[in-house]
């Protein structure tokens, strides 16, 4: 089901973005909060999907261009 159909939007605020980056990456470390090199990629795979979605929803609900940013 995709954003839109579950008018998801209206949480998509850019301070919401922004903790939701936050969190995902926080998840994201736990699968090497231990070890470097013992890790599930695919669990690393599925988290770092997550960040790289609300930063691309970040970017968009700002109007940004990542290729511009400075």
């Amino acid at each position: 089901m995709r954003n839109e159909d579950r008018d998801g939007d209206q949480f998509h605020s850019p301070a919401n973005l922004a903790k939701s980056i936050v969190i995902e990456a926080a998840e994201l470390l736990e699968y090497f909060q231990w070890f470097d090199d013992n890790y599930d990629l695919q669990h690393v795979k599925e988290e770092l999907a997550d960040v790289i979605v609300y930063s691309q929803n970040l970017l968009d609900k700002l109007g940004l261009d990542p290729d511009e940013s400075e």
